[in-house]
């Protein structure tokens, strides 16, 4: 890719996040930290609390329109399917904590989330092909499950990691999270919860990196 598509391109993703004011949000930063020191970086500590709507997908500059204005078309498809879903998105129901090979906060969501990242992901933001090293490239928005908080996770970008979350470890970090993560104020369908987009300005290469990112948009949704 030449330099000049790589600063024609911007990286984004979608989230949906507890409030940042509840004790919910406040308790799993906590538990982040902690883990930290106590059992050094995994990739969930690169991110803050969340729940992924979306993979991370990228928007090039084109000869008819910006990466810009092609994120700018996304923020008017959400505002538009908020308008028009009013009183069909309901608060996020927590399951509880769970550890197989990661450890994560269970998550259980709307059919109507699901319905607007797979429309999302259906949406037509280009209406042009871009040519990036002589392949043809279309904007691909993958929805995710959303369906889980990660609280400990390595995948194979970090092998180091998976290293360091042995099964013990797994083990105690749950046990830490079932100590540590307050829900007192999500329970029974109380709470806030926000989706959002964002761009990512830095990626944190490294496992003990943190990805940066800049804020889009945020709707507070229930």
């Amino acid at each position: 890719m030449s330099s000049q598509h790589q600063k024609s391109k911007i990286s984004c993703i979608i989230y949906l996040e507890p409030s940042s004011t509840s004790r919910f949000y406040q308790s799993i930063a906590n538990f982040y930290d902690q883990t930290l020191k106590l059992f050094g970086p995994n990739e969930a500590l690169k991110y803050h609390p969340h729940v992924s709507m979306t993979g991370f997908f990228n928007l090039y500059d084109g000869p008819d329109k910006s990466s810009h204005e092609k994120l700018d078309k996304i923020i008017k498809f959400i505002n538009s399917f908020l308008e028009s879903h009013k009183g069909q998105i309901t608060h996020p129901k927590i399951e509880g904590i769970i550890r197989s090979r990661a450890v994560l906060i269970s998550i259980n969501v709307c059919q109507a989330l699901h319905e607007l990242v797979g429309q999302i992901s259906l949406f037509d933001i280009d209406d042009e092909t871009i040519s990036i090293n002589n392949h043809n490239t279309k904007i691909l928005i993958r929805p995710k499950r959303i369906d889980h908080i990660s609280l400990a996770y390595c995948s194979h970008t970090y092998p180091e990691g998976q290293d360091i979350l042995t099964e013990d470890v797994l083990a105690k970090i749950e046990a830490m999270a079932h100590k540590m993560i307050d829900f007192s104020d999500m329970e029974g369908g109380r709470g806030n919860w926000d989706l959002v987009v964002y761009e990512k300005t830095i990626h944190g290469s490294r496992l003990e990196d943190k990805h940066i990112f800049r804020e889009i948009g945020r709707w507070n949704i229930v």
